[in-house]
């Protein structure tokens, strides 16, 4: 269903309909932000990457050819963006400044404390993986299904659901020696 509209919205686009890119960047924009984010550690950063995406996906709009859904698209190009970025300036900044520079008005500290502890320590386990296993563990945790996740990496479904398989494997097993 939620497919069905994503395309009537880009069909729309595609025409130039302002509106709808307008709808198409609302209803995806957090999504996209979280998983860029995932890759440049910045959420700044990320809002620009998606920005970005947003606006190359509406100067190139009636030549584009997607072959795969939309949502797997959008975070294809999503990711290879995220990435060039990373490449040419080099940012990685460490999870803590990311959650220190957030600001909550209510906390609780030694929860925040905790929850930068785990957030930490899974983070560093995840950044064990392979590239390409932490990528699709990322696309995973930013909610896309199997088969969105084998289109935006140009892997088979059963590939995907091997490396995620052996990635989890990896975290649960690496984090209960750390304990």
């Amino acid at each position: 269903m939620e497919s069905t509209y994503l395309n009537e919205l880009f069909d729309r686009m595609r025409q130039g309909d302002r509106l709808a890119l307008d709808k198409l960047y609302g209803h995806c924009y957090h999504r996209l932000c979280d998983f860029a984010c995932q890759i440049v550690k910045s959420p700044d950063l990320a809002e620009e990457v998606v920005s970005d995406v947003f606006l190359l996906v509406w100067q190139k709009r009636e030549s584009l050819t997607i072959q795969t859904t939309l949502r797997a698209y959008l975070y294809s190009m999503v990711r290879n963006q995220a990435l060039l970025y990373v490449r040419k300036e080099n940012i990685y900044q460490p999870l803590a400044d990311e959650f220190e520079n957030t600001q909550a008005e209510y906390y609780n500290p030694l929860e925040a404390l905790l929850f930068h502890e785990l957030d930490f320590h899974i983070d560093s386990l995840i950044n064990q993986l392979p590239e390409p296993d932490r990528l699709i563990l990322r696309l995973k945790l930013s909610g896309l299904k199997y088969a969105e996740i084998a289109q935006a990496m140009e892997l088979s479904e059963k590939t995907i659901e091997y490396r995620l398989s052996k990635s989890i494997d990896f975290l649960r097993k690496t984090y209960q020696k750390s304990k």
